[in-house]
């Protein structure tokens, strides 16, 4: 009953937690393995693959028949990026209609896609993502596309204002982002942890300390 109730049982990233804000904090995220599914399908399609290759519910589906431990959170990218000039930063992100990654992240005990299982099904690519630093905002409830746009939006005047980020109005190239859902979709929703991840560079210890004396 406790995963209901928004309790989280399983691994989830070392976030070391560098700044906070009133509205987001600042995080680097270790190096993490993930298995991804970029196919143009919608999420009720992506999550039993994904679910299949790790054996959440059956014999797990990948060459070595290992079990491998569910963590959290999930997490969604849009499978395509507008610049400003083309329009906007997101895309359709569908949230159904297969506009938007879905991976797993495998746990910490697995330090390269060399020591991952091999996934049986080929819509599976295995990534290995660096070190990363991002600004997180973090929300509960439902998680719709109409959602993520308002707190995306949110997030970037936000890293804007703090000089993190280069206006979208100077920005040839709209900044990476991505959606962490921490809990089943039967969890009671305003007690759902979500949250915006977006990927910054180049933050200096400068800007981190006028951050932390705001």
């Amino acid at each position: 009953m406790g995963i209901v109730f928004g309790t989280i049982s399983a691994e989830m990233p070392a976030f070391k937690v560098i700044a906070t804000t009133p509205i987001y904090e600042i995080r680097i995220v270790p190096p993490r393995i993930a298995a991804t599914v970029t196919d143009r399908i919608s999420d009720n399609s992506a999550f039993p693959i994904l679910a299949g290759y790790i054996g959440v519910t059956s014999a797990p589906k990948n060459e070595q028949g290992t079990s491998i431990s569910m963590t959290a959170p999930v997490v969604k990218e849009p499978t395509q990026m507008l610049t400003p000039q083309m329009g906007g930063i997101v895309t359709n992100t569908g949230f159904g209609d297969g506009d938007m990654s879905m991976a797993f992240l495998l746990p910490s005990k697995y330090k390269s896609v060399d020591d991952c299982p091999i996934p049986q099904d080929p819509r599976i690519k295995l990534i290995s993502h660096d070190e990363t630093t991002i600004a997180a905002l973090a929300f509960s409830g439902r998680v719709t596309e109409e959602i993520v746009r308002h707190r995306l939006s949110q997030l970037l005047k936000a890293v804007e204002q703090d000089e993190l980020i280069q206006t979208q109005e100077t920005k040839a190239q709209a900044p990476k982002w991505q959606v962490a859902q921490y809990n089943p979709p039967f969890t009671i929703p305003f007690l759902r942890r979500n949250e915006i991840w977006l990927f910054l560079e180049d933050v200096t210890e400068e800007k981190l300390s006028k951050l932390r004396k705001a």
